[in-house]
Order: C-alpha cells, then structure tokens, then sequence
C-alpha cells in the first residue's frame, strides 16, 4: 500500500530471489484515628478531664477515575480516532536473528499505524532516508490524509518472518516477510469513496536492515512475489 492510489505492500522493486526457510489504579488507604484513654472499671472510657469522646474515623480518599481515550477504527462515517501507537518490544533492538524477525513485524505495525492515523512518526524513526519503497508510503499517508481524506482497512496479517541472520556486502541483514493485505478504502475530501482495493492473496516481502549498535533500521523494503509481481 505505497502508491498513490492502492495500499498494496509497500515493496516496489525486485530483490534477488531467497529461498524462505519456512487504567493503571493506585489506593491509597489512611488508616482510621480513635482518640480514648484507658478504660476504667465501669468499662466506659475516659479522657483525663474525666469526659468521654469518641473520633469519627476519617474518610478514605477515593481516587476519580480518568476516562481512556476510545479507539475508533476508520470507517465510511470518518477516519481513525485515537488509534493506539505500537510499543516497540525490546527483543526488536537486539542484534540477533530473532531481534531482526521482531523489527521486521514491528516495523510493519508502524506502517498500518501510519496508514490508519496519518502519524508518520514512529515508521520515520526506525527506517533509514534512501529506502525508495518507503518514501513512497510515506507519500500515499501524506496525500490520504490531507484535506480531510483517510484510508480505512488495509492492515497487514503477517503470518511468518525467516532471517539468515547474514551480513552482506552493504553491511546489510534480512529478512524475509510472508503477509497478506486486509481489504482498503480510501475516502476522499468530500467523504465519498474513491477507492477500494480488495484483500491480497499471500505476498512476500524483504526489508533489508543495518544495526547501528543500538537499535535496527530499515534500509530497504522490497517486493519478492504475490501481487503485481
């Protein structure tokens, strides 16, 4: 889904053939006070004045609850709304073959997030300024969500990722992405539909990768086969 006009994988150019190896709540309690002296014979406890009172045990406070923003997904009535931003697991910085299989699924929540909420931002930070593919999703976000346009559906169903874990001559890791693309709508300014592009059949995709030490990017997002190959 990287074209101005369908949300189809974001790979666009061909890469060597590669054989695929298969609310948070806190109480706070304060304890309750009572004021007497000692008890006397009679049973009857007694200030040293010789009256009796009894403290009203203080109230518990009760922290008010603070309401959640509600997730709303895209639909023909209007765009996303609150749309939960991806939470990068840790295992997704490690330089390893499973830390690069978590950063290929990572980095393909980013995308459906940027399609879904128009927020590039998280998909910008975690891949590099000459992956082509990727400037061209982030040219189809950037028109889809102008001027009161949106993009409903079109979520990637990853369903395996298989790395060697080996370098090459750029320096480069990869990894290769099976996944199929739920149906899109694409809503123009006036609401209206002005697209549909339907589910895709299985696709495969490879993101080339490079690790600087502290966390991957990708460098290169290409389409292997499935549509349009």
């Amino acid at each position: 889904m990287v074209t101005s006009s369908r949300p189809t994988s974001p790979a666009r150019q061909r890469a060597p053939r590669w054989p695929l190896g298969a609310a948070l709540a806190l109480a706070a309690l304060i304890p309750l006070a009572s004021c007497s002296g000692p008890a006397e014979a009679g049973g009857t406890p007694s200030t040293a004045g010789g009256s009796t009172s009894s403290a009203a045990p203080s109230a518990t406070l009760t922290p008010t609850p603070t309401a959640k923003p509600v997730y709303k997904p895209a639909d023909a009535s209007g765009p996303a709304q609150n749309v939960p931003v991806p939470v990068k697991p840790a295992i997704a910085d490690e330089f390893s073959k499973e830390g690069i299989e978590a950063f290929a699924k990572y980095w393909y929540a980013t995308l459906d997030y940027a399609y879904e909420s128009g927020d590039l931002g998280p998909l910008g930070a975690i891949t590099g300024p000459n992956c082509e593919a990727c400037a061209g999703a982030t040219k189809t976000v950037t028109k889809w969500f102008s001027d009161g346009r949106w993009i409903a559906g079109g979520r990637f169903d990853i369903s395996a990722t298989q790395s060697k874990f080996v370098e090459t001559d750029e320096g480069l890791y990869q990894v290769i992405i099976q996944l199929k693309l739920e149906e899109a709508s694409f809503y123009g300014t006036d609401g209206k539909l002005s697209n549909t592009v339907p589910a895709s059949a299985l696709l495969g995709d490879i993101i080339e990768a490079r690790h600087d030490g502290h966390t991957w990017k990708a460098e290169n997002v290409a389409h292997m086969f499935g549509a349009g190959s």
